[in-house]
Formats: C-alpha cells, sequence, structure tokens
C-alpha cells in the first residue's frame, strides 16, 4: 500500500517523505472560562514605570509669517492653526468651530531630545514676493503686539507667503543615498529660512489643564527649548 504522504513513483527511502502518517489527535475544541474578569482587561498602570516615559504638555505651532499651514519635525506637528468645535448655546445639535493657534501636545524627554537633534536640519524656503513679505511683515507687528488670533484678512488672503519644507539629509541618509548611487549634495537656495525661526513648542504653565494662549509666542529661534527633567 502507498503511503498518502508518498506518491507511487516515489521509491521508498527518499529523502524528506515519510512512508508513515502521522496520527491525528482530535481531543475537540480547547475549553474556555465562562467568564473573564473585567480587572483582566486593563492595563495594570500601578506595575508600570513612568520614569522613562512621563509625558510633559507641550503649546507647539507655527506662527503666521509661516508659508506652510504646519510643518512636521521629528514626528511632532507644528500647526498654525487647529479648530475645536463647541456647542451652541441653547441650540441643541448645533456646533460652531472655535480657531485655536497651534495644538496641545504630549512628549517625552527622548521626543524633545530627538527634536532638537532633528530641527538644524528642517529647513523652510519662503518663495520671495514683496506684497506677501509685506503681509507677513503687518502680521508679526500684531503677534509682537499681543494681537489676538483672528483670521487673516486683505494681503495675508490675497497674496500670501508661499514656500514649502526642505531637510537636509543626515549622514547616515547620505551614505545610503551614496551607496545606491542617488546621492544629491544639499544646495542651499536664496530664500531658505532655518525653521526654528517660525515655530514655538512651550512647556504649559498648567499641566492638568493645559490651554494653548491667546497670541502667538515667540519662535524656537528665540527662546530656545526647554528639556523635561
Amino acid at each position: 500500500m502507498v503511503s498518502p504522504l508518498r506518491s507511487a513513483g516515489t521509491p521508498p527511502g527518499t529523502p524528506g517523505i515519510t512512508t508513515d502518517a502521522p496520527a491525528i489527535r482530535d481531543d475537540g475544541p480547547p475549553t474556555a472560562p465562562a467568564r473573564v474578569a473585567g480587572s483582566a482587561l486593563a492595563p495594570q498602570f500601578a506595575e508600570t514605570s513612568r520614569g522613562y516615559n512621563a509625558e510633559t504638555y507641550f503649546w507647539v505651532g507655527c506662527n503666521r509669517q509661516c508659508p506652510t499651514e504646519s510643518v512636521d519635525v521629528a514626528g511632532i506637528n507644528f500647526p498654525k492653526v487647529t479648530e475645536k468645535l463647541q456647542r451652541v448655546p441653547g441650540q441643541p445639535g448645533k456646533f460652531t468651530r472655535v480657531p485655536r493657534i497651534g495644538s496641545i501636545v504630549a512628549l517625552t524627554k527622548q521626543q524633545v531630545l530627538r527634536l532638537i537633534a532633528d530641527l538644524p536640519r528642517k529647513i523652510v524656503h519662503v518663495v520671495p514676493d514683496e506684497a506677501a513679505e509685506a503681509a507677513a511683515a503687518a502680521a508679526e507687528a500684531a503677534d509682537l503686539a499681543g494681537g489676538r488670533i483672528k483670521r487673516p484678512k486683505g494681503d495675508d488672503v490675497e497674496r500670501p507667503r508661499r514656500g514649502f519644507v526642505r531637510t537636509i539629509p543626515s549622514e547616515a541618509e547620505q551614505k545610503v543615498q551614496q551607496e545606491r548611487g542617488r546621492f544629491r549634495p544639499f544646495v542651499h537656495k536664496e530664500g531658505d529660512r532655518p525653521a526654528a525661526e517660525f515655530l514655538f513648542c512651550v512647556p504649559c504653565e498648567n499641566q492638568v489643564e493645559p490651554l494653548p494662549g491667546l497670541a502667538y509666542p515667540s519662535t524656537l529661534s528665540v527662546t530656545g527649548i526647554e528639556v523635561p527633567k
């Protein structure tokens, strides 16, 4: 009789071919407990150390002079404006959008250190435009005067700054590009500005109920950044 695991044309003793089929056991479905306690489905926070993953709330974003609506650095998004949905009093089911400067994010010390390492390689390229530059200068003057957030009007909408984000490749990235024959050296262009001139990252004073400010703060090129303990 030919084994079901060996064809009729396969000679006995062929390596890798067995002549005896293994026995198949059927013990039925595994026995499951009737009910699992809810506490077993939740993480045990008391046993988790927060020393390494301790988080600090930061108010982050880019100012109105930034030619892009947001900038991403080290996995952190720096938006110019975000909107919060709020209920309209006395009108059930009705909501209104309230603009807020930047956003609130929770960052670990390791994330902040990565931001410090990556930010010097992030460039914001501003396309030259006299009208747009004049509008940006007016917006900057309003920010320095403590002006509250408002939707831009006039030239700030009709002729906003135009630009894009560039990244200087790291040494490791350049090495990989060279190995693949695709290396293109970074060339500085007129209009390149450090991203730190447009971004802000401010630790929130209230770490229990963090809120964004009402006016654009100074940028990282002026304030630097505070590293959590």
